[in-house]
């Protein structure tokens, strides 16, 4: 009796079908690393870095050059958004920590993050000479400008009434000689490139805050740290 020969079944081509799932991994391991960054204080362009090298290394996954494509929301904009808030962070906590909230503020608008100093935080009244209890709140500005790539400005601002001193002929000279201050600080002191940096002074033209009260006109009379936007910084003449 003759035994008959099984014929073995037909193997499917490969359908590709493997990928979803895949991809489903890939998307939950990049889940897992936001959440790391979202728990902890890292260095945000090192997580840039790595973020961009995990989406080069999964291109190209088949051969004949098919691609997985691009990480949904990962563009620079998102990246700098979580070193903002990063960098608010760790301010925010220094100020609390040394009992400045009431002097100091951190916060954000459509220019970026933004660090406000009453002026008697930094300078003496009608002074533009660092004070010696303000170089500690600029040595932790000066190190989180260290981890964000952005353009800064440093801007001087007085109140209204007018000052003519043979150092400071009017309020223009005095806001723009204590945004200069601050910035010669990054530079000398935190080696913080120079052409990140940009000092000015609106003297009394921007205030914050009605000239008519001395309550007011010490809101007015500040210092602001402008971490600024990408699309904002991107405006400047390089």
């Amino acid at each position: 009796m003759s035994r008959r020969r099984r014929r073995s079944a037909p193997v499917a081509p490969d359908s590709g079908s493997w990928l979803t799932t895949y991809g489903d991994l890939v998307t939950l391991l990049l889940c897992f690393f936001v959440l790391l960054f979202a728990f902890s204080t890292i260095d945000a362009m090192k997580f840039k870095q790595v973020a961009l090298s995990l989406q080069d290394a999964l291109r190209g996954v088949l051969d004949g050059g098919s691609s997985l494509g691009p990480i949904d929301n990962l563009d620079d904009y998102s990246v700098e958004e979580m070193m903002m808030q990063d960098a608010y962070l760790q301010i925010d906590a220094y100020l609390e920590a040394a009992g400045l909230k009431d002097a100091v503020a951190v916060i954000h608008d459509e220019r970026g993050l933004v660090v406000r100093f009453l002026d008697t935080v930094l300078f003496d009244r009608a002074k533009a000479d660092l004070r010696a209890e303000a170089l500690s709140i600029l040595d932790k500005v000066a190190e989180v400008l260290h981890q964000v790539p952005n353009q800064v400005a440093v801007e001087g601002h007085t109140d209204n009434l007018p000052i003519h001193t043979q150092e400071f002929p009017s309020n223009w000279w005095l806001s723009t000689a204590r945004a200069n201050r601050v910035v010669e600080y990054f530079v000398h002191k935190h080696n913080i490139r120079p052409e990140r940096l940009s000092a000015v002074g609106y003297s009394e033209y921007r205030p914050i805050k009605p000239n008519d009260s001395e309550a007011n006109r010490a809101q007015n009379r500040r210092v602001e740290i402008v971490i600024k936007k990408s699309t904002v910084g991107a405006l400047e003449p390089r």
